[in-house]
């Protein structure tokens, strides 16, 4: 009954975002961002435009995904971006439709489950803000359900392949291929190599070599960083941010300050504050959560092993 409640609520608070959808008032930031810098490195050659300042910061509004999700877009550079984006609105849902098939197919979850995910993936912010901004989620998830599906059959290689094409387009998939080493799947692994190695070497012909030598040589070892904003957050996560906000915890210390000063319950004495009311810090980089001006948020691990 909570699900179904909250639900209700997060559908009536995304009325307004379908109906800018339908009169074209949308803004998809994000794709725009992509789009835009893909049409420029059709120009000049160059897809990483790490000569900002601001590149390397978690959440800056530049490409920095592998050359595979560039070379997808690179065919609609012609056109204007935003006819583009709303095509792309309308293959995540056909992706998302595929996506339920195949696990449905695969899974075949009793009624009662249906629902209960179905409430679940609909109260999580990621899946809308990956639909509505038009992001990559819903087609690497579309990859991973695919690799699941192909190992509760037995299809290691098939599996391996959809994985490695998933870590081609956003790196963190990769991970996934510890399961095969564990499991001594030696055919998922060869099949991560001839997926991810495929979508590599057609991103190569059609972005460049330099570029793609680029990115792994000179962009991701640099990276390493997300913003802590709400579609960036697990169920729990956003849980327990959520009832910390709510109730404004706070430690306050000794008289040497002013009354009514204090940080975060999630700050020590001795660290940066990682803000003034809620309890997550801005950043995570290369796993240290850090406060916005760039110094340790030390008191905040145990909301983000969350």
């Amino acid at each position: 009954m909570v699900l179904v409640l909250l639900t209700a609520v997060r559908l009536v608070g995304r009325v307004e975002e379908l109906r800018s959808f339908k009169h074209g008032t949308a803004q998809f930031l994000d794709f725009r961002i992509f789009f835009e810098a893909v049409a420029r490195a059709e120009e000049t050659g160059q897809l990483y435009a790490s000569d900002r300042p601001d590149f390397f910061l978690p959440g800056s509004a530049v490409y920095k995904f592998p050359p595979p999700f560039a070379a997808t877009l690179t065919p609609f550079t012609e056109y204007d971006w935003l006819p583009v984006a709303k095509l792309f609105v309308v293959v995540n849902l056909f992706l998302l439709a595929c996506v339920l098939t195949v696990f449905w197919r695969s899974v075949r979850p009793q009624g009662w489950r249906w629902v209960l995910v179905s409430l679940v993936f609909l109260n999580w912010q990621p899946f809308w803000e990956t639909l509505l901004g038009v992001q990559l989620e819903i087609g690497i998830l579309l990859l991973l359900t695919l690799g699941l599906a192909s190992v509760r059959t037995g299809r290691f290689l098939t599996s391996g392949a959809v994985v490695g094409v998933a870590a081609a387009f956003k790196v963190y998939p990769v991970f996934l291929l510890s399961y095969f080493v564990l499991w001594r799947r030696w055919r998922g692994l060869v099949g991560a190599v001839i997926g991810g190695g495929g979508a590599l070497l057609v991103a190569t012909v059609v972005i460049s070599l330099g570029e793609s030598i680029r990115y792994f040589v000179e962009i991701l070892p640099r990276l390493g960083g997300t913003s802590l904003s709400p579609e960036n957050l697990s169920l729990v996560a956003q849980a327990v941010s959520a009832t910390c906000s709510a109730m404004r915890i706070r430690i306050r210390f000794s008289s040497r300050r002013p009354r009514g000063s204090g940080f975060s319950a999630f700050s020590s004495p001795d660290s940066q504050p990682c803000s003034s009311d809620l309890p997550p810090p801005p950043f995570i980089v290369r796993g240290r959560p850090v406060a916005s001006n760039g110094k340790p948020c030390r008191g905040a691990w145990p909301f983000v092993y969350l």
